[in-house]
């Protein structure tokens, strides 16, 4: 792998670790940075490291819980 993409990776696998421990700022950090390593195709917001930000600023409004099972359960198309 290129430095590019293992820099990408441990940013990207630290954001999880902090996600599933429901430190959503925290791991909303860790995936700003994990994004500037993403290709980012100009106008989509489908980059994995944007959509976990978008999701731990949903979760950090709404926590899910001490059960939760780490799903994220869509609810528009």
């Amino acid at each position: 792998l290129d430095e590019n993409t293992i820099q990408l990776l441990s940013l990207y696998n630290q954001g999880i670790e902090l996600y599933y421990q429901q430190k959503w700022d925290e791991a909303a950090a860790a995936f700003r940075k994990s994004a500037q390593y993403e290709i980012e195709i100009h106008g989509r917001k489908t980059n994995p490291s944007l959509i976990r930000i978008e999701r731990c600023q949903e979760l950090k409004l709404n926590p899910p819980g001490p059960d939760w099972d780490k799903v994220w359960e869509l609810v528009d198309k």
